[in-house]
């Protein structure tokens, strides 16, 4: 059921501002932020730790987005999001950590560019606000036709939703990169692919002496056989010159 009523949760939202001191040196350090859209419940111990108050941020940057794009589109935008801008701009004024700084200005630009383009919108009607029919009508046209913020929240939407299914599934964002797989062999099989390996590397080794043998057994057969012809022709030549002589 939808009914025409607004809620000011943007006012909720803002009072966490006021509830945590972002600048206070943290107790523990941890290795990533705390997706409290996967987690339903903190220790003590997590309240301490930088992850805590990085999770915090990002809850603060994704309720704020996700409640005023709803709202992106009405006439009234500039003043039901002025709240948040004020909250904004103070915690700006006074946190002094450069990631959280960054993180919260871009939201506050998101929002002032929304209602600087609603203003521009509202400059260019020709009816009064008492007209609810003309109003209507105008938001109507003002939705189809989207905002800044309205184009900006799809495209944060569909890499958040990415980005917490990854977490939930407990997959990590190296996985994305599709490293080949390393299959590692059980230790039996392993020793038994070693002892064939050397076996294989063996009989090569012993096949290889063989020939090599066997080329210079005969090599030196050649060489005997030459030596014995030689030493026999000169008996022979000394037998045949002492006959004549």
């Amino acid at each position: 059921m939808q009914v025409a009523a607004y809620v000011p949760g943007n006012v909720a939202i803002g009072l966490i501002f006021q509830q945590v001191d972002f600048n206070k040196k943290p107790g523990r350090m941890s290795s990533k932020p705390i997706n409290f859209a996967v987690v339903l419940k903190l220790s003590n111990a997590n309240l301490q730790e930088k992850s805590f108050r990085d999770g915090l941020i990002e809850q603060l940057y994704d309720l704020t987005l996700e409640y005023l794009h709803t709202q992106a589109y009405v006439v009234g935008f500039p003043e039901l999001a002025l709240p948040a801008i004020l909250q904004l701009k103070a915690f700006l004024k006074e946190c002094k950590v450069a990631n959280y700084c960054k993180t919260i200005r871009q939201l506050l630009e998101k929002l002032q560019e929304n209602s600087a383009y609603i203003t521009s919108k509202r400059q260019k009607a020709s009816f009064g606000v008492a007209n609810r029919q003309a109003v209507d009508q105008w938001e109507k046209a003002v939705k189809e036709e989207g905002t800044p913020l309205m184009t900006y929240y799809a495209h944060w939407k569909k890499l958040r939703e990415k980005e917490i299914q990854l977490e939930i599934s407990g997959k990590e964002r190296l996985e994305e990169l599709n490293f080949p797989e390393i299959k590692r062999k059980k230790p039996g099989e392993q020793k038994e692919d070693d002892k064939k390996e050397f076996k294989d590397l063996f009989e090569l080794d012993s096949d290889s002496d063989e020939e090599a043998g066997s080329f210079s057994v005969k090599e030196n057969w050649d060489v005997v056989y030459i030596l014995l012809h030689a030493f026999l022709a000169q008996i022979a030549s000394q037998s045949n010159f002492g006959e004549y002589k």
